[in-house]
């Protein structure tokens, strides 16, 4: 039996980074977004297994 690659430690140091980009891209995409509506919404969630904010987070994922 070949041993498993999920028990394996990786250090950080040999990972690649996501880079600067994404939350350029996203902050962008905010500052975009207030002239235009009266509110703003911002939220985060760390864990999306519960079902219900699957169900919300599809429904919101084409809104502004």
């Amino acid at each position: 039996m070949p041993k498993s690659k999920r028990a394996k430690i990786v250090h950080t140091s040999k990972t690649q980074r996501k880079g600067k980009e994404l939350p350029l891209r996203l902050y962008a995409g905010i500052q975009e977004c207030i002239p235009q509506y009266p509110y703003l919404y911002i939220f985060t969630v760390r864990n999306m297994r519960n079902q219900h904010l699957k169900d919300v987070r599809t429904q919101l994922s084409d809104s502004r």
